[in-house]
């Protein structure tokens, strides 16, 4: 009888090594994927990352050329509104020569 106490005790000791082992191993094969997951996630956040930089610095780029053209067609418009204007004031110019001449 002592034998078979002893004996279920020795079976339960392997037993529960048995479990422990697996449950360690199991422990490590989550840990793994665990692992591989984040690994995923980090890559696809900074992929997301580079394709959000991407497109603000697309839209940037855009702006800032949208900007450039503007102030380009403002430069144009005030150099001809320069020009007209001074090609009004020929006449009254050339009046004023006149006159200092005659002086």
């Amino acid at each position: 009888m002592a034998s078979d106490m002893i004996k279920a005790a020795l079976k339960a000791e392997e037993d529960a090594r048995q479990m422990k082992k697996a449950a360690e191993a199991k422990a490590q094969k989550m840990v793994a994927e665990a692992k591989k997951q984040c690994d995923t996630i980090i890559s696809d956040a900074k992929k997301q990352a580079e394709s959000q930089a991407h497109i603000i610095l697309s839209d940037a780029r855009y702006t800032a050329d949208g900007v450039i053209k503007q102030a380009e067609k403002l430069a144009e418009m005030r150099e001809k509104k320069s020009i007209s204007d001074t090609e009004k004031k020929y006449d009254e110019a050339i009046k004023m020569i006149f006159e200092e001449i005659l002086r």
